[in-house]
């Protein structure tokens, strides 16, 4: 609780840095210097993502583990450091469905299939097959990548697959 008189410390923003200008004389150095340091840190995350988001970077996907980004779905399809791995299906709504990619620092994401559902150059056809004699159940299998040999309406994400797979790698 505060004593009466005392201020509290207050944070005063000069553009691009914010930081602390007044500090109570009651409380330890050593909490000033946890929170100050807790603050810079906070404020160059924040900064980041701002610089990446808010100056004309549009930002496609990030990785997790390593940070690295792809402003685009190109620039993420050329990067020989991604490999598509697999598809989950979503029967409710296929765009809904998930492209699972491995990068190279050990990390998998995913990226929803409707971020690459332009990339079908094939038809799209308006009954499912799932379940069928010719159905082949690729869809049922995460880590199936064959194109789909039926007229079912979960075969354009193959071709989906078989653009992404085929996609040049940049070096």
């Amino acid at each position: 609780m505060r004593k009466h008189g005392e201020k509290l410390a207050t944070i005063r923003s000069i553009y691009p840095l914010t930081f602390f200008y007044y500090f109570p004389k009651y409380t330890p150095t050593l909490r000033y210097l946890q929170s100050l340091i807790y603050c810079v840190l906070n404020l160059l995350n924040f900064q980041l993502i701002t610089i990446r988001t808010y100056s004309g970077l549009s930002m496609f996907k990030q990785c997790n583990n390593c940070q690295k980004f792809w402003n685009s779905y190109e620039e993420l399809l050329a990067d020989p450091d991604v490999k598509i791995i697999g598809y989950q299906v979503s029967f409710e709504e296929l765009e809904a469905g998930l492209f699972l990619f491995n990068h190279s620092c050990n990390n998998t994401f995913a990226i929803k299939a409707e971020d690459f559902t332009h990339l079908n150059a094939g038809p799209i056809f308006k009954e499912r097959a799932t379940g069928t004699e010719q159905c082949p159940g690729y869809c049922l299998n995460d880590c199936e990548l064959r194109p789909c040999p039926a007229h079912c309406e979960c075969a354009y994400v193959r071709d989906v697959i078989q653009a992404v797979k085929e996609w040049p790698k940049v070096d």
